[in-house]
């Protein structure tokens, strides 16, 4: 089933005042039964955001986050202990790729990593051989990849794999399987060059738990509400 895409609306500052952009945001799993189905899917895909096509939508950003069940690079985005098999999906990937030119968007991972391999699904074959392909993707608009300080602006795309403390904490909530056999998309939206403000400090709460850390700062409390620390005296200390 697909569905029409959610829609937010993001603040973005510039030059001390605020635009709004309206991205597009689309998730989608690709059907995989066979080469004809998936060219059948990404086809449906197209027809059902016909509506929404940047020549009916002008201004807006787009970004599409895909377990594409594919992988176009078959140098980069695959790899078998095997022995390697041809491109198992052509009209699938024609139609993906005929997708992502109409609505002007670029792989994020691979326009910021041209020659890097990395894959998102390892498959486990028989005689202890195994594959791994890059199947998912995020997709966003091409001006976000301009060269310079255009913004908004992709900055960094990643792919994240749960850790030991992840498992960990999936494991303690009584799971042994509650996680993906994917990794995680990841990727950075820059919309402004201004700096933030470095936040001001605060004592962790979680400190106060440790009664030697209390008794500490009582006994610093103590000293400075008598003077004995060199402190200003009381009127100064409260301004």
């Amino acid at each position: 089933q697909i569905r029409k895409p959610p829609r937010s609306i993001t603040g973005v500052p510039v030059v001390g005042r605020t635009v709004f952009r309206l991205p597009i945001n689309q998730s989608a799993h690709a059907d995989n039964n066979s080469d004809a189905e998936q060219e059948a899917f990404y086809k449906r895909l197209a027809q059902a955001l016909e509506p929404f096509r940047p020549d009916k939508k002008p201004g807006m950003d787009y970004h599409f986050l895909m377990d594409t069940n594919n992988a176009p690079d078959w140098h980069l985005d695959y790899r078998s202990t095997a022995s390697r098999t041809t491109q198992s999906r052509p009209l699938g990937i024609a139609a993906m790729q005929q997708l992502a030119q109409s609505f002007k968007v670029l792989d994020n991972f691979r326009e910021l990593n041209p020659l890097r391999r990395e894959y998102t699904r390892t498959h486990h074959l028989s005689g202890g051989h195994e594959s791994q392909k890059r199947l998912d993707r995020s997709f966003s608009s091409a001006h976000m990849h301009r060269k310079g300080h255009a913004r908004p602006a992709i900055t960094r795309a990643a792919h994240i794999w749960p850790d030991q403390t992840d498992r960990a904490a999936l494991k303690g909530e009584g799971s042994n399987s509650k996680w993906s056999d994917h990794a995680t998309i990841e990727f950075t939206v820059r919309f402004t060059d201004t700096i933030q403000a470095e936040r001001r400090w605060a004592l962790p709460l979680h400190v106060l738990h440790d009664e030697t850390v209390v008794n500490a700062l009582r006994a610093r409390a103590n000293a400075a509400a008598k003077g004995g620390d060199n402190a200003p005296p009381p009127l100064e200390r409260l301004f």
